[in-house]
C-alpha cells in the first residue's frame, strides 16, 4: 500500500507543478489584460470617424458636460413606434442618416444620435458619456416631443447595443432590438471576463422586462456571436434570436431582407411565453 501512495505521488508531483504554471500564466493575463482595459480602454473601444457630420435637419443635444449631434424625425401618427437609434463604432450622423430616413419611411418616428467625441458633438467617447447622451435623448423623446415610453423602440447595432441595453434597463421601451449585440466588450473577443471590463449589458439583460430580438450573423468577426447568444440566453422572456450562418457584422439587415421589417414590427408584440432561436 506505502509503495502504491509513492507512485502515485510521483504521478501527481509532475501534474502539479504544471497546474501551478496554468494557474500563474492565468493570472498574469488576467491581471495585465485588466491593466490594458483600465489604462487604454477607451482608446481601444472608441474609434469615431474624424469628419464632422453634415446632416439635414440636425439638432445639437445636452447632457451635463457636452453637447451631441441627434436627428429627429417625428412619427407619421399619435400611434407610431418611435425608435431610439444608437450607432456603431465607426459611424456617426452623417453615416447613418439613410438608415433613419428608411425607418421613417417605413412609417417609424426615429431620432438617432451621436456619442460624445463623435461627428459634432463636443467632448471625448466614453462610456459614462454613452450613457449620458442616451438617457439625454431618451428624455427628449418623452418630455420635449411627448413621446409615451410604451411607443419607444431601443434599437442598437454593434456598439450601440450597449447603450441601448442599458437605457432599456433604466427606463420603459416598447421593446429592444440588438443587431451583434455582446454579453461585455471583452466577451466580445474572447470567450471570458476579466475583472476590469466595459459596457457590461449581461449584467443589464436580466434586469430587462421588454420584449427583446437579437440578431447575429454566423461569420461575425467582429463581435463574436457566441457573445451575442450568451446575451440573449441570460435574458427574460419574451425574447427571439434570429441566427443568420451567413451573416457577418455588417451585412445582417441585408441578409434578412423584409423579414428584418417583420422582425421590427412584431418586436412589442411578443408575449410571455414567446422564447425561441431561429435561424434564417
Amino acid at each position: 500500500m506505502a509503495a502504491a501512495f509513492v507512485l502515485l505521488a510521483d504521478w501527481i508531483r509532475p501534474i502539479k507543478g504544471v497546474l501551478i504554471a496554468f494557474a500563474l500564466i492565468a493570472i498574469v493575463f488576467y491581471g495585465f489584460a485588466s491593466a490594458l482595459m483600465l489604462v487604454f480602454g477607451n482608446k481601444l473601444m472608441f474609434h469615431p470617424p474624424r469628419w464632422p457630420d453634415d446632416v439635414d435637419g440636425m439638432i445639437m443635444l445636452k447632457t451635463a458636460k457636452d453637447s451631441f449631434g441627434a436627428l429627429y424625425l417625428p412619427p407619421p401618427n399619435d400611434t407610431a413606434y418611435v425608435i431610439l437609434y444608437s450607432h456603431g463604432n465607426g459611424q456617426t450622423l452623417s453615416s447613418i442618416q439613410h438608415l433613419l430616413h428608411l425607418y421613417h419611411d417605413k412609417g417609424y418616428g426615429v431620432l438617432g444620435y451621436d456619442y460624445t467625441g463623435y461627428g459634432a458633438s463636443t467632448g471625448k467617447p466614453n462610456e459614462a458619456d454613452v450613457y449620458r447622451c442616451i438617457e439625454s435623448a431618451y428624455h427628449y423623446l418623452v418630455e420635449t416631443q411627448k413621446i409615451a415610453p410604451e411607443r419607444i423602440l431601443s434599437v442598437g447595432y454593434s456598439l450601440g447595443t450597449g447603450a441601448a441595453s442599458y437605457i432599456s434597463a433604466k427606463r420603459k421601451t416598447a421593446g429592444l432590438f440588438l443587431e451583434a449585440p455582446f454579453s461585455t466588450v471583452v466577451e466580445a473577443v474572447i470567450p471570458f471576463r476579466i475583472p476590469v471590463n466595459h459596457f457590461k449589458s449581461i449584467d443589464r439583460i436580466r434586469k430587462i422586462n421588454c420584449p427583446l430580438i437579437v440578431i447575429h450573423g454566423g461569420k461575425d468577426t467582429v463581435v463574436s456571436c457566441e457573445s451575442g447568444k450568451k446575451l440573449f440566453k441570460a435574458a427574460r422572456e419574451p425574447k427571439e434570436m434570429v441566427y443568420i450562418p451567413e451573416g457577418t457584422h455588417y451585412n445582417l439587415r441585408e441578409c434578412l431582407g423584409d423579414r428584418y421589417w417583420t422582425l421590427l414590427a412584431k418586436l412589442p408584440h411578443l408575449t410571455a411565453g414567446d422564447a425561441k432561436e431561429t435561424s434564417r
